[in-house]
């Protein structure tokens, strides 16, 4: 059997590090910058990850910072640097970070010294990020709420409740999940009220978070669960005018959403060949889709690959958008390809003009998913996180349906492509509904789903 290069130097690399010869170096900058220069993925992971082992000085930090983080190949490379930056105690390089994040600097930067200090549990890490939640940038603000989310200190949770107010959507929908992350009973009299002033996704996002906090799903009911909070905690519910939610904006057998911006998003690669059984439904389930056309039940019944399950579903989510709902339609198999290239307003005209799209689709090619997402992301696929036109234009809910393979011409390595959606949708706060067609690789899908945003995970068949 014939040794690859990588395996020889990942094999010589691992021999350094036992032998204590592949220990940080006095200069970490001069070793991230030799680690850089390595062109195999696997390689220079290992080589980085061995000359920040251990490493916790203002040094070590600036090299981090100004070296590393700028030059990052692949999602990879910045997760190992900002989690190197995540373990510092050093009181100086903390106060560096801090410094960094609310400084002038590359936004992008900045946003990965926010989230490293998140991570971080020494003194003094929360400052910065406190700071920030004010910051005129909305990106920074996201990026900061998001962050406090996983700390647990005081002031917090004044400093989230107050964010639930902020003007733009995507920073109140990181205030949710960052209470909702804290497990703070005392956040349900915050989120109800916060329910009763939203209209769109985040009113499913409030009463998801409200679940996740009293463990009782009432739905969109503010009343419901201030009910359960005061019996429980014997305080009591205030009285509040009678309010109801919006109507959904998507009413469909798996999927019920009052989400206003919607990316819909079909594999069509060759795996979605594969022979399935399609599941009984319900009785709910199919006069849901006996709702939306009877040629769906008799299409479903019929069904006989993963493609024509997704299509009927998917056929089945477009004509129940609610007139006014912005979407698109996006399928990938080597490359991805858009319906409008832009999200347009649900109405006949757009309505039909996507079904006829999904309708003549049939599966053979890549699974290029990994590209699919910078494009869900980014349609120019030049910044996934602070694209203008992205952030102000894109969708607040992506349906994935999708197998989960990772096949060329796009990435393969799984931690690539999850770190890389994760860490954008930090900022970018998009919900993911994933429709995983079985067998599929849920290592890939599920962390879609896991959040921050909390999402929506489903299987087909």
């Amino acid at each position: 059997m014939a040794i690859s290069r990588s395996h020889v130097l990942l094999a010589l690399v691992g021999v350094l590090w036992i032998c204590g010869a592949a220990r940080p170096p006095a200069s970490v900058a001069k070793a991230i910058s030799q680690a850089l220069r390595e062109k195999d993925d696997r390689v220079r992971a290992q080589l980085l990850e061995n000359a920040l082992r251990g490493v916790d000085s203002l040094a070590a930090a600036d090299a981090i910072l100004t070296r590393l983080l700028p030059k990052a190949r692949t999602p990879v490379d910045t997760e190992i640097g900002v989690h190197a930056l995540s373990r510092m105690t050093d009181a100086e390089a903390v106060a560096a970070l801090g410094a960094f994040a609310q400084g002038k600097g590359i936004p992008i930067r900045r946003i990965e010294a926010i989230e490293a200090l998140g991570r971080n549990d020494a003194i003094g890490a929360s400052s910065a990020l406190l700071a920030l939640v004010h910051a005129a940038s909305v990106p920074m603000r996201v990026a900061a709420v998001a962050a406090l989310g996983a700390r647990h200190e005081e002031r917090q949770d004044i400093v989230l409740t107050e964010a639930l107010d902020d003007v733009d959507w995507r920073v109140r929908s990181a205030a949710i999940w960052a209470l909702a992350r804290q497990g703070r009973d005392d956040a349900v009299p915050a989120l109800a009220e916060r329910m009763r002033r939203e209209d769109g996704r985040l009113v499913d996002d409030c009463a998801d978070a409200l679940a996740q906090l009293t463990g009782r799903r009432l739905g969109a009911r503010p009343d419901g669960y201030m009910r359960e909070w005061a019996a429980r905690t014997g305080q009591d519910a205030r009285e509040a005018p009678q309010w109801s939610a919006s109507p959904p904006s998507i009413d469909a057998p798996l999927l019920r959403s009052r989400s206003r911006r919607v990316l819909i998003v079909l594999s069509t690669g060759e795996s979605m060949k594969d022979k399935v059984t399609p599941a009984t439904l319900s009785p709910a389930a199919r006069a849901s889709l006996l709702a939306a056309g009877e040629d769906l039940i008799d299409d479903y019944d019929s069904a006989k690959t993963k493609m024509d399950l997704a299509r009927v579903h998917a056929i089945a989510m477009l004509r129940s958008l609610r007139d006014g709902t912005h979407f698109d339609v996006a399928v990938y198999a080597d490359s991805p390809t858009f319906a409008f290239g832009e999200l347009v307003e649900a109405s006949d005209r757009t309505r039909k003009k996507a079904e006829s799209r999904i309708a003549r689709l049939s599966p053979g090619g890549g699974s290029n998913l990994s590209e699919m997402l910078v494009r869900a992301f980014d349609p120019k696929a030049k910044d996934p996180i602070l694209s203008p036109k992205a952030t102000e234009a894109g969708p607040d809910t992506i349906v994935l349906f999708s197998d989960g393979r990772l096949a060329a011409p796009g990435i393969i390595d799984r931690n690539q492509v999850v770190m890389g959606v994760r860490r954008w949708n930090r900022v970018r706060q998009i919900r993911f509904v994933v429709v995983s067609l079985q067998p599929s690789d849920d290592s890939v899908l599920g962390p879609l789903t896991s959040g921050p945003p909390v999402g929506v995970s489903l299987q087909l068949p």
